[in-house]
């Protein structure tokens, strides 16, 4: 949290430099389902890309959305995050870059973080 808000951030030796895809999903006992999607989004890897960490949950990523051909772009809009459930978030920087992390927001309004599996 910063500010009341909820950011992302990924550890600076790792060299992550531009944020193309982000994921965010409830995690349940049968994994992530669709419906418990809670952001969807991604940008074209041919965009210069506006997007660096730390990205804030639920701004929008800024470029031109990512679609495979002959298919529409997926986008997800932000969902407000619910106290209590866990979550897992995937980003994908440049073009093979990736990281995962997971959260969880306590009825006190802070958020512990751990590590995906």
């Amino acid at each position: 949290m910063s500010d009341g808000q909820l950011v992302f951030s990924a550890n600076p030796q790792w060299g992550a430099d531009c944020v193309r895809h982000v994921f965010v999903g409830a995690v349940t006992e049968e994994g992530i389902q669709d419906a418990g999607v809670m952001w969807d989004q991604s940008i074209a890897y041919e965009d210069g890309c506006e997007n660096t960490f730390p990205i804030t949950y639920g701004d929008p990523l800024q470029g031109r959305p990512h679609a495979y051909a002959g298919q529409p772009a997926r986008l997800i809009a932000p969902k407000p995050p619910r106290i209590g459930v866990l979550y897992e978030v995937h980003t994908t920087t440049g073009a093979t870059g990736y990281g995962c992390g997971r959260f969880q927001m306590n009825p006190n309004g802070q958020v512990q973080n751990f590590a995906c599996h």
